[in-house]
């Protein structure tokens, strides 16, 4: 992050001087979904600005395919499509949208690559992020209305061999099967599920349709209410997926929870995990987190060292607010997050009590394959050793021991 030194009224704004401060974000280059699109609303100063327009996507297009080759373009740009359409999903289900999407955001292989008007929610409530936006929960509907918008002729300069308006539709189509399908995947982790065994509820046809009919009857009472404003601790009262495991859950959750008392798979993990993955994040806020990011850029900024203190900043931020994992351990219980060494370990402790810490991604990002993992040598505050006398400066932690 590159601060410009530009400062305008614009955007979240320094609560103490009603500032804001521009920043440029540096990351990995990435070919856009927009790319590829006709940008209807240039205006530049050529004379004919849409024939300009019209060079740029054939020249886009045109090198993306003698890089790629064009089987392999088309390939990755179907499935970036519904590679989005899962992360709606996703976003929805754990109250992470995006907000607002575009192709503008999205990479030709469906990763998420702009977070500017990112929000953490406290319920699934129809919240406007503001005024001629979407409200949360219409975001596959955008995602429909652009591949019906710019989608489809970029399927006719790729595809020459098949109907564009064809391959569209089937597109469309697959789009809203693999959405629905991951609302319903994703309810079930954040009441504590594992993937493998929600893969075989999923692939019985009835099971599948008892499923979904009750996740869609939930989620359209829940998206009943609009609101502009957001007051975060009235509105987290509407968050009833806590309580889905009490004895006696909410009247709104009964049906879901005669169904899941059927799929078996009971015991402390499934219960910790629903624990873990339906906290709310407060921290994450928008409002709240713009004072927290200036408060933590102005600590150091006597010592002129913005690096290590924001860079713990960071740390803690994200390490206290994960709720999800990669790792899925069948007897395992989780017990939280720790970021350590530049690297997130999602920490477990297994039948024996032995903690385990799982590798989940570093510096460098994801990693390719699941890394196999390690035990607890030994956690204090501040050192995490790692079998194989690996030992690691912890810089957050979250967890429950």
């Amino acid at each position: 992050m590159i601060d410009t030194g530009v400062r305008s009224d614009l955007g979240y704004r320094d609560p103490a001087t009603n500032i804001n401060r521009t920043l440029v974000v540096v990351r990995k280059p990435a070919l856009r979904l927009a790319h590829l699109e006709r940008a209807l609303l240039y205006r530049g100063e050529e004379v004919f600005c849409g024939f300009v327009d019209e060079q740029r996507v054939r020249g886009n297009i045109a090198r993306a395919i003698e890089r790629m080759g064009r089987e392999t373009v088309l390939r990755t740009y179907i499935e970036g499509w519904y590679r989005w359409a899962e992360q709606c999903a996703y976003q929805f289900i754990h109250r992470l949208p995006q907000t607002s999407p575009s192709t503008s955001n999205v990479a030709i292989d469906g990763q998420l690559i702009d977070f500017g008007g990112s929000r953490a929610l406290p319920c699934w409530r129809a919240y406007i992020p503001g005024a001629g936006l979407a409200p949360f929960g219409t975001e596959m509907a955008e995602v429909i209305r652009f591949l019906h918008s710019g989608g489809r002729d970029v399927l006719r300069r790729i595809a020459v061999d098949d109907d564009p308006s064809a391959l569209s539709t089937f597109v469309e189509r697959e789009c809203l099967r693999r959405y629905s399908l991951m609302l319903v995947r994703q309810f079930l982790r954040l009441v504590g599920f594992r993937s493998v065994a929600i893969d075989d509820w999923m692939s019985s046809p009835s099971r599948s349709a008892e499923l979904r009919n009750a996740v869609n009857s939930l989620l359209e009472k829940c998206q009943s209410r609009h609101s502009y404003e957001m007051d975060w601790p009235a509105d987290e009262m509407e968050w009833i997926l806590p309580r889905f495991w009490d004895p006696i859950p909410p009247p709104a959750l009964k049906l879901l929870r005669e169904i899941c008392d059927t799929l078996g798979c009971k015991g402390e993990p499934l219960v910790v995990r629903s624990r873990i993955r339906t906290r709310s994040r407060p921290m994450l806020n928008y409002n709240a987190l713009g004072k927290d990011i200036y408060a933590a850029l102005k600590a150091p900024a006597a010592a002129g060292d913005y690096g290590r203190e924001f860079r713990q900043f960071v740390a803690k931020a994200t390490t206290s607010n994960r709720r999800d994992s990669w790792s899925e351990p069948a007897l395992a219980t989780p017990v939280g997050f720790i970021s350590a060494g530049h690297q997130s370990f999602a920490m477990f402790r297994d039948p024996a009590g032995v903690l385990e810490a799982h590798p989940e991604c570093s510096s460098e990002g994801l990693p390719r394959k699941p890394s196999p993992p390690k035990r607890v040598l030994e956690l204090s505050s501040n050192e995490l050793v790692l079998e194989g006398a690996e030992v690691l400066n912890i810089e957050a932690a979250e967890l429950s021991l």
